[in-house]
């Protein structure tokens, strides 16, 4: 795999995170565990995150250097 699909790959990683993070917000806020501040609710989306951190890391290690 080239830098340039890579990139393409971590795109796609990166919308799937952006649509996953909503979905957590609008379904704490409907539960009414949503809290107001920066930092509060980072634990909502740990686990996302770790999933995109290995998904890049695991793609990173599959470019080809050329």
């Amino acid at each position: 795999m080239n830098k340039i699909q890579a990139d393409i790959e971590a795109e796609k990683i990166f919308d799937n995170v952006a649509k996953t993070k909503e979905e957590i917000m609008k379904k704490a806020k409907e539960d009414g565990i949503w809290k107001m501040g920066l930092d509060s609710n980072n634990d909502l989306f740990k686990k996302v995150d770790d999933e995109a951190k290995e998904k890049l890391k695991k793609l990173a290690s599959m470019i080809d250097e050329e």
